[in-house]
């Protein structure tokens, strides 16, 4: 398996600058719930055309969270040419957290 790797747009810092999308989307947990919210972030078929990647590409996404089961996915064909698979920097306008974007939203 073949992965994309952005380093140079993977500081939070560059994410900043780079044009920002915003969908309202269903989560469904892990844990047994769901909720719909806001959220905003590069979109990730933005991300891979800046860093010269196709957009069929696999990429691996980790999160800020330093352990957890959760830490990394690796997104399919399918979530990287969706146009609403975002990084999420937010929820609902608010800063994102380990805990509530972690590590992609699709």
């Amino acid at each position: 398996m073949q992965y994309v790797v952005v380093g140079r747009y993977a500081a939070d810092v560059d994410l900043q600058a780079l044009p920002q999308s915003e969908a309202e989307l269903a989560i469904a947990c892990v844990e047994d719930w769901s909720a719909s919210a806001v959220w905003s972030g590069v979109r990730l078929v933005d991300l891979l055309r800046m860093a010269g990647a196709s957009p069929d590409s696999r990429v691996r996404v980790e999160s800020l969270e330093p352990v957890g089961a959760f830490r990394s996915s690796v997104l399919d064909r399918a979530r990287t040419r969706d146009p609403l698979t975002v990084l999420a920097r937010a929820c609902a306008g608010r800063p994102c957290t380990p805990s509530t974007a972690a590590p992609y939203v699709s």
